[in-house]
């Protein structure tokens, strides 16, 4: 284990990221964000936190970002783009970019962490969830600008140590993805896309900042991936239930048939290129809501970094409903 003295998050200002930026400074770790100067930064307000603006792009601000750094974190990139090119950019070009400012400026790296997606992988069977020594089967462009990312990081793993973690569908307070799940839950209905089950792998915010921090620091994280979840496999039907009885609603199922969901999705797509507007729910994501199966193995993570879930999963959908509660957003 070494210990990390200053890190670098890019992404800083997301759901992910400023999660992580409370942990290191809780850790007494010296943190600097790498965020545009547009980005909304209203998690990041800890006083000692450095601000480097700047953008994956750019080279010129990615040298001044990465000076002095002993760790990197990176989460940034793109989740929802217009095309197949933006994805790539964002998270193919920019990582690229990245690490070979880091080899110019920061020699004295300990650790580069690159937070990937379950995306790269792609999904499972229902004979089998993915593992990290499955050959990588990727369905759409942001999964497969993100399996790129990854190769560029481990093009470079012989001149520095490098990290991969995967993460599934993530949760908690501040994120905004699956609180419209739980919004729908909270006004008694319990969405459910087509008659047959379907099933998901899941991590806990605070579960995912832990396996971070380990893959920053456990010297048996160089070099390799790792899935990090809270739940290996879970079904959509199970964690909508168990999000009703947090809430104390009885709610009621409404299945969705799969046809009419991806219209719904082709119709919101063409409403917000119109409109100028990104949206998560766009034609490119389209193979990635036809499997059932979207599960991997998390065994490697708890065995060879020791990252185990803390909670329960009612205990973290409870907290997360508190902290939904708490700030208004219910």
């Amino acid at each position: 284990m070494h210990a990390m003295q200053k890190a670098l998050v890019t992404g800083a200002n997301g759901f992910i990221g400023s999660h992580l930026v409370d942990r290191l400074v809780s850790e007494g770790v010296s943190v600097r964000c790498l965020v545009r100067k547009t980005s909304r930064m209203q998690w990041l307000t800890h006083p000692h936190v450095e601000l480097a603006f700047g953008e994956l792009l750019d080279q010129g601000s990615l040298q001044q970002a990465v000076t002095g750094i002993d760790t990197v974190f990176h989460l940034g990139g793109k989740t929802k783009a217009a095309t197949r090119e933006d994805y790539f950019q964002a998270n193919a070009t920019g990582t690229k970019n990245l690490l070979h400012a880091v080899m110019r400026n920061s020699r004295r790296l300990k650790r580069f962490v690159y937070v990937s997606s379950q995306a790269a992988a792609g999904p499972g069977s229902e004979e089998r969830p993915v593992r990290e020594t499955d050959p990588p089967h990727p369905v759409t462009p942001y999964g497969q600008s993100k399996l790129a990312g990854e190769a560029a990081v481990m093009e470079f793993s012989s001149e520095m140590p490098v990290t991969v973690i995967r993460p599934p569908s993530v949760f908690g307070p501040r994120d905004k993805d699956l609180f419209k799940f739980f919004k729908m839950i909270h006004l008694g209905i319990r969405p459910r896309l087509g008659w047959k089950q379907r099933f998901f792998s899941i991590v806990y915010i605070e579960d995912l900042v832990e396996g971070l921090m380990h893959a920053a620091r456990s010297e048996k994280a160089i070099g390799q991936i790792f899935f990090v979840n809270t739940e290996d496999r879970l079904s959509w039907q199970d964690f909508g239930t168990t999000v009703a009885r947090v809430f104390g609603k009885t709610s009621i199922p409404l299945v969705v048939p799969v046809t009419a969901f991806l219209g719904f999705v082709v119709l919101n797509d063409f409403v917000c290129n119109l409109t100028g507007k990104s949206t998560i729910l766009n034609r490119s994501k389209i193979p990635e809501f036809l499997p059932r199966y979207w599960i991997t193995d998390s065994t490697k993570a708890r065995i060879e970094l020791g990252v185990a879930p803390k909670h329960e999963l009612s205990e973290c959908i409870r907290k997360t409903v508190e902290w939904y509660t708490n700030r208004g957003w219910l």
